[in-house]
């Protein structure tokens, strides 16, 4: 879908899809009627959202330091642990999802998994 003005000045305006996730590459979409400053200052004003952000990073590197520290340490979840670690410190800055193998969500609360996302293939 483009527009005359969007095509005039070589840019090409983006097609709404059905889901909220994004894939690699993609860019965020704001929300119809919303500038991209309006939605910045109302995802910097969200305490709440830094609180649970927060917690993720804490709970994930409890995990991982867990795991690491365990006498058995079985490497395949330690180092999805840590790299969802590393992934959740930037959470807050690009918005994407953090990738975490479905298995290892048990110590996460439900309100967190929203900022999880299983592993591609690629």
């Amino acid at each position: 879908m483009t527009d005359v003005a969007s095509l005039k000045r070589g840019i090409t305006v983006a097609k709404k899809r059905t889901t909220n996730t994004l894939r690699r590459g993609e860019r965020y979409q704001f929300p119809t009627g919303m500038s991209w400053f309006q939605a910045m200052q109302n995802a910097v004003c969200d305490v709440g959202l830094d609180v649970r952000i927060s917690k993720l990073i804490a709970i994930l590197y409890n995990e991982a330091k867990a795991e690491y520290e365990s006498d058995n340490v079985v490497y395949k979840d330690y180092v999805p642990y840590g790299r969802a670690y590393k992934a959740s410190l930037d959470l807050k800055k690009h918005g994407d999802k953090v990738e975490l193998p479905e298995h290892l969500w048990e110590p996460l609360p439900p309100n967190l998994r929203e900022f999880l996302s299983k592993p591609s293939l690629t």
